[in-house]
């Protein structure tokens, strides 16, 4: 009876075995590599710039030139609406705004360490006819006193409906686009840059030790030259047995880091490869004229200790329930062993008393 009572529990214990497989299963996510955060306008994005009203193409401009020299490039801008329009520009220095590389306008007699807008000719406004588009002459007059190294500058236009036309049909045009202009003048140019911080992520939150994927690998680059670089590489991740489980191109958006600012790249890793064990992400970069190396590598962990912990309770469950049951099965056991040497005496004492009572009914001799 005991023993039925304890083995009653091994089907549960069974059942319950898949279900932690399945879970264990459903628990460690795949690696699916993305790009690098991107979305905001910023330096080296290719893309066209387009506004409310117009649009202009390239969102980017990268230029050398020497002390003194005159150089001319240009903008090209269209009207994309069905009514003229006057579309004026401004020119203003920039700098990076925050460590995701968006640029942060400088307005006023805000000054720039790296300044470019001085070094601009004016730009004419111009009137564009519906659907027109237009080439407008940057030029760029480099003093022969110019600090060796970046200058940046930026070049907005801003479309405004022409003539005197019914304002119920007219579009709003406040909105302005622009041309992110990266200049290198030659000189003593420093090309140098260091890795600050490679490091994993998950929700916002850096660490070395994780349940389950995704994550993020965030890579920031700090360039103490004096000119603006454009780095390039590779990412990857390779587990224990040193087998790449996931990679990634760098900056695939060709993103530029300014000189004296740090720039944080971020690459995510998704969610339906196994991860379970010790893993290293590595950055393999290139950067500058003579694509300098740059090598750095973070090593973390994945423990789903959630899926480990119902493993191990039910293998606890196991040994608890085996142990009770393999007990009552050896007490039954020795039960009936006992009760079958009970049995097997009482049978060879009613032999003895049989014996007795012959002998007790026949008297030896006679």
């Amino acid at each position: 009876m005991r023993r039925a009572e304890h083995i009653k529990y091994l089907p549960v214990i069974i059942l319950l075995l898949p279900v932690a497989v399945m879970l264990m299963g459903a628990g460690l996510p795949e690696v699916k590599a993305q790009s690098d955060n991107s979305g905001q306008p910023q330096e080296g994005q290719s893309q066209e710039g387009r506004g409310q009203g117009i649009e202009i193409s390239p969102p980017r401009l990268q230029i050398d030139a020497d002390p003194g020299e005159t150089v001319t490039t240009e903008i090209k801008v269209r009207n994309i609406t069905d009514l003229n329009m006057r579309v004026e520009s401004t020119v203003n220095d920039f700098v990076a705004g925050n460590k995701s590389g968006e640029p942060r306008i400088l307005f006023g007699d805000e000054e720039s360490p790296y300044p470019l807008k001085k070094y601009i000719s004016d730009v004419p406004s111009l009137t564009l006819e519906p659907k027109e588009r237009r080439a407008v002459t940057i030029e760029i007059n480099v003093p022969d006193d110019a600090a060796p190294g970046g200058h940046f500058g930026l070049v907005q236009f801003k479309g405004v409906p022409a003539g005197n036309e019914d304002q119920s049909s007219q579009v709003n045009v406040a909105a302005s686009v622009g041309t992110l202009i990266l200049l290198s003048v030659s000189g003593e140019i420093e090309e140098q840059m260091v890795v600050d911080r490679l490091a994993v992520s998950q929700d916002g939150n850096r660490g070395s030790f994780f349940e389950n994927g995704p994550f993020t690998l965030i890579t920031e680059l700090d360039n103490t030259g004096n000119v603006h670089l454009e780095p390039t590489g590779s990412l990857t991740i390779t587990n224990l047995f040193g087998q790449e489980v996931a990679g990634a191109a760098f900056n695939k958006n060709k993103g530029n880091v300014l000189p004296g600012k740090i720039r944080r790249f971020e690459n995510a890793f998704g969610e339906k490869d196994r991860w379970v064990g010790r893993y290293t992400a590595t950055a393999q970069l290139q950067y500058g004229s003579d694509n300098t190396v740059l090598k750095e590598q973070v090593a973390f962990w994945v423990i789903p200790y959630k899926i480990i912990g119902i493993i191990l309770l039910m293998l606890a469950a196991i040994i608890f329930f085996g142990r009770r049951a393999l007990t009552a099965y050896k007490r039954n056991i020795l039960r009936q062993y006992q009760q079958q040497q009970q049995n097997s005496d009482r049978s060879a004492n009613s032999d003895t008393d049989d014996d007795n009572r012959r002998s007790d009914q026949h008297p030896p001799g006679e």
